[in-house]
């Protein structure tokens, strides 16, 4: 009898009812929605950029050498905004040379 007494007693855990397991899960999912919101939220708190403003003063090319796609732009001169305003996007490219002072400079426009 003993033995068969201990098979149909049920642990805490096993005496959830459905409502309750549901429940539980509405739970979860309102508690991951908050984490992943308030991530999201840090996320998008601003960077400074206090260093970025000015002009690059390089000794060399290695900070720059590769292909940069260009998101927005700037120009002091009005013939050069306007050629801003016409492009759709724009990517610049630079390439190393032999010489430590010198880039090769490509550029490629969608107008």
């Amino acid at each position: 009898m003993t033995h068969d007494r201990h098979k149909t007693e049920r642990s805490p855990a096993h005496s959830l009812t459905l409502r309750e397991i549901s429940s539980l899960r509405n739970m979860r999912l309102l508690l991951s929605l908050t984490i992943l919101s308030l991530l999201s939220a840090v996320a998008v708190a601003p960077v400074p950029c206090d260093n970025l403003l000015g002009p690059l003063a390089l000794t060399s090319f290695d900070k720059i050498i590769g292909k940069w796609i260009c998101l927005a732009g700037t120009a002091d001169h009005p013939s050069n905004l306007d050629i801003l305003k016409n492009a759709d996007s724009f990517w610049i490219e630079f390439l190393p040379t032999s010489r430590n002072d010198t880039a090769i400079f490509t550029q490629g426009n969608k107008l």
